[in-house]
């Protein structure tokens, strides 16, 4: 049974494009159509930010999880993917439940003895509990934020009200 520091199992390269390929359509779902397709067609990552985050957090997330399951590797990728989703305002369902998907894609796709199942079951489990707790972070210092702006706007406003009461 593979574990954290073994891997689980290595995939062919047109294989692990192929899995990716899905695994980027389902985590695109709630962009509009012509979104969708400029985030995945449009490969120039000044042009195309956010795609360059899909990419390459994916494929960073996927290879970990199915070889050596580094997972401060997989968090410090996963922390810019979740930042953009949270900045959407995705339902947190919305915006980490794609990360579920990898285990059926796999499950269709590559042959894993019930021991490997098992393990990437666990993996894929820590993997969404992560994202939830990114998530969280991430929609928590945007309202600190807004909050900090609200704050400012209005000693803002006193400071003004003052000054004008003064002349």
């Amino acid at each position: 049974m593979a574990s954290q520091g073994e891997q689980l199992v290595a995939l062919p390269q047109d294989l692990r494009e192929q899995l990716l390929r899905q695994w980027l359509a389902l985590a695109l779902v709630h962009y509009p159509p012509q979104t969708r397709r400029f985030l995945v067609e449009a490969t120039d990552p000044f042009r195309n930010p956010a795609g360059r985050i899909y990419r390459e957090t994916l494929g960073v997330v996927l290879e970990e999880l199915l070889g050596l399951c580094n997972w401060q590797r997989i968090r410090g990728a996963l922390e810019e993917l979740i930042r953009l989703r949270a900045l959407l305002g995705l339902k947190p369902s919305e915006a980490v439940g794609f990360l579920a998907e990898l285990r059926r894609l796999i499950g269709c796709r590559v042959p894993l003895e019930s021991a490997q199942s098992s393990t990437l079951d666990g993996r894929v489990e820590r993997l969404l509990l992560e994202a939830f707790d990114l998530y969280l972070e991430c929609r928590e210092r945007m309202y600190q934020a807004r909050l900090n702006e609200i704050r400012r706007a209005r000693f803002l406003e006193e400071r003004l009200a003052r000054r004008q009461e003064a002349t």
